[in-house]
């Protein structure tokens, strides 16, 4: 399992030059399988916000590996 911390820059304009820390992670658990494919979950607070398909951008990386 790895985890990412979360930053201001996905806020919006003017957020990435400030630079802020926050104290929100995104953690990953990745599991080779024997079905094809890419399969997404995502738990937690603002889970039914997160796109689980190509609009995802782990999803996105991962696809093409």
């Amino acid at each position: 399992m790895s985890g990412f911390p979360g930053t201001s820059a996905n806020c919006g304009p003017g957020f990435d030059s400030i630079g802020l820390a926050c104290t929100v992670y995104n953690d990953m658990e990745l599991a080779l399988t024997k079905e094809p494919g890419l399969s997404i979950t995502i738990t937690g607070e603002g889970a039914q916000n997160i796109p689980c398909d190509n609009r995802n951008i782990v999803w996105r990386s991962f696809s093409i590996c």
